[in-house]
């Protein structure tokens, strides 16, 4: 009975520290006022904005050839691929009602950032 008891604690811990790390991240983007608000009054734009900071954005190729249809350009001279909060920091980009395509200057590559309706799917699927 002890370990369970243990075992509960342990994972109830994990579980603060986690939503702890998150906050940390977000509040990088979000006045702390503002995170708080969102956070009581829309919790399901709360939990949107969350899910955005590991899965918000990816890279790949660009298409060949495309020079149109690129919501902006960036420059990225780190060498890991940049997170959501990096770009709402860095470029200012926000969640959109579309998907946002990035080309990033001096590569074949692309930032995509996923909308808030494939964000939204992505979640009611993980249930």
């Amino acid at each position: 009975m002890k370990l369970v008891t243990v075992a509960a604690c342990l994972f109830c811990l994990n579980m603060f520290v986690s939503a702890q790390n998150m906050d940390d991240r977000l509040s990088q983007i979000y006045p702390k006022e503002e995170l708080a608000k969102l956070k009581e009054n829309s919790p399901k734009e709360y939990r949107l904005v969350l899910h955005a900071l590991d899965n918000g954005c990816y890279v790949t190729k660009a298409p060949e050839g495309k020079s149109e249809g690129f919501t902006q350009t960036i420059t990225w001279n780190k060498s890991t691929a940049p997170t959501y909060v990096e770009l709402a920091k860095e470029f200012g980009i926000k969640l959109e009602n579309f998907n946002q395509y990035i080309r990033m200057s001096g590569t074949a590559n692309m930032v995509v950032v996923k909308s808030r309706y494939v964000l939204e799917n992505e979640i009611s699927n993980q249930k």
